[in-house]
């Protein structure tokens, strides 16, 4: 809050955290806190969006995603109607994803590393939550969705010729490529 200015947005998104307290309650101490930061924002006239909690890697013996965020993403989609505040739905957004995907493609999208694949990997790494590149580019693509859904000011930044991007039929990693950053360079500083 101490450099954000006037027009300036703020994309509020949590719960996958905030679920482990036990304390904080979806419809009581979570929405007040969303309202907090609403607020805030508004207050120094940035525009708030809210961005409901992408879906963990969870699947039921159907296939189909289950929820583990229990009533977080219904209280923010609650909170942003109260308030009047843009909600983008990655957590509508990624069930699409994932099942799309299926449990064995959507792995690739999470971090599971083999052991000894890296160093200083000794075993097996199954993360279900967290993203590899190729899974955080599939949710920036999905965020960009909803960025243009909501008809927020700022889809006008966004490159004009960006590819349509339908969760329901994500591309798969092997068609999918990570440019290197123009910003990476070879020589460690050092120290390192």
């Amino acid at each position: 809050m101490s450099v954000i200015k006037p027009n300036d947005y703020l994309f509020i998104e949590f719960a996958h955290n905030d679920q482990k307290q036990k304390d904080l309650l979806p419809f009581v101490g979570y929405k007040e806190l969303l309202k907090k930061y609403i607020a805030a924002a508004r207050d120094k006239g940035a525009k708030p969006v809210l961005i409901t909690s992408m879906h963990r890697r969870n699947f039921d013996a159907k296939g189909q995603i289950v929820n583990t965020l229990g009533e977080f993403p219904e209280a923010m989609r609650q909170t942003a109607k109260e308030e009047n505040v843009p909600l983008i739905d990655l957590n509508a957004m990624s069930k699409t994803l994932w099942e799309a995907l299926g449990p064995r493609e959507s792995e690739k999208a999470f971090v599971h590393i083999a052991a000894g694949s890296l160093p200083g990997v000794t075993k097996d790494i199954h993360d279900n939550t967290h993203f590899s590149n190729y899974g955080a580019y599939l949710l920036a693509q999905c965020v960009v969705n909803g960025i243009k859904s909501a008809q927020l000011d700022l889809a006008k930044e966004l490159v004009a010729e960006l590819p349509g991007f339908d969760p329901a039929h994500p591309p798969l990693v092997e068609q999918w490529k990570f440019p290197a950053s123009p910003l990476v360079e070879t020589i460690q500083p050092d120290g390192n």
